[in-house]
C-alpha cells in the first residue's frame, strides 16, 4: 500500500517537475522570440531612419546642385553659334542637347522618387499625394488615391515604411506591369490600416509570386516591420492586387 502511494507521489512529483520544466521552456522561448522581434523592429527602424536621412540628402543634392549644373551646360550649349559649324557638328550639338534633356528629366524624376523633404512637416498622406502628382507629370498612367479616416500623424518610421511600400508598388506597376490605371484605397480604423493597391497591368503567375523574383522582398520586409500582412492576387493579362493589413 505504502509502496503504491510512494510510487504515485513520485510519479506526481515527476509529472509536476516535467510540467514546470515545460512551462519554463515555453516562457524562455516566448521571451527570446519577443526580444528577437523587438531587436528586429529596432534594426528596421534604424535602417528606415538612416535611409530617410540619406534619401533626403541625395534628393537635395540632385535638386539643388546636379540639375542646375546640367541646365547651365544646356544653356551654354545653346549659346554656341552654328554659323561656322559643319553639318556634322550641328547634328552633334542637337544630339547632345537632346541627351541633356533626357538626363535633366531623369534627375528630376529621381529627386521626386526619393522621400520628399516635406515628409517631416506634412507626413504620409500629403507626401504621397505630392509623389503621385509628380508621377502623373512624367507618365501617362492614371492613379486614383482614396483615403478614409486617416489620422493626423503616425510614428514617423511607420509612415516612412508605408510610404516606401506604396512608392515601390507604383514603380513596379510602371516598370514591369505596363499598367495604365492604378487604384490605391487606404482605410484606417482605430489601430488598423488596410491598403488595397490594384493595377491593370500584365499580371504574373503564382510561381513568380512564390519565387519573390519581382522585387517583393523589400516590400515584405517593410510590412513585417509594421507587423502587417500582405496578400497578392494576380493573373496574367488581368492585373494585380496587393492587400496590406497593418
Amino acid at each position: 500500500m505504502f509502496k503504491e502511494t510512494d510510487l504515485l507521489i513520485q510519479m506526481a512529483a515527476t509529472s509536476g517537475m516535467m510540467l514546470a520544466i515545460s512551462v519554463f521552456f515555453v516562457i524562455v522561448v516566448y521571451r527570446y522570440q519577443k526580444n528577437l522581434q523587438k531587436k528586429q523592429q529596432e534594426l528596421m527602424k534604424s535602417i528606415i531612419d538612416t535611409q530617410e536621412s540619406e534619401q533626403e540628402r541625395i534628393a537635395k543634392d540632385l535638386h539643388d546642385h546636379i540639375r542646375p549644373l546640367l541646365s547651365i551646360v544646356k544653356n551654354q550649349l545653346e549659346c554656341i553659334d552654328e554659323i561656322n559649324l559643319s553639318e556634322l557638328d550641328k547634328k552633334i550639338k542637337v544630339d547632345i542637347g537632346e541627351q541633356l534633356d533626357i538626363v535633366i528629366n531623369d534627375v528630376r524624376s529621381l529627386a521626386h522618387n526619393l522621400i520628399p523633404k516635406t515628409f517631416s512637416e506634412y507626413g504620409f498622406l500629403r507626401s504621397l499625394e505630392y509623389y503621385i502628382l509628380r508621377v502623373k507629370e512624367y507618365t501617362s498612367v492614371n492613379i486614383n488615391l482614396s483615403c478614409h479616416h486617416w489620422p493626423d500623424r503616425f510614428e514617423k518610421s511607420h509612415e516612412v515604411a508605408l510610404y516606401c511600400v506604396i512608392q515601390e508598388l507604383i514603380q513596379n506597376s510602371l516598370k514591369h506591369a505596363s499598367a495604365t490605371n492604378i487604384t490605391i484605397d487606404i482605410t484606417s480604423k482605430k489601430r488598423n490600416v488596410e491598403v488595397i493597391y490594384s493595377d491593370d497591368g500584365i499580371g504574373f503567375s503564382r510561381d513568380l509570386i512564390g519565387s519573390k523574383g519581382i522585387g517583393l522582398k523589400n516590400i515584405e520586409s517593410r510590412i513585417n516591420f509594421l507587423s502587417g500582412t500582405l496578400e497578392i492576387k494576380s493573373e496574367l493579362s488581368k492585373g494585380t492586387s496587393f492587400i496590406i493589413n497593418i
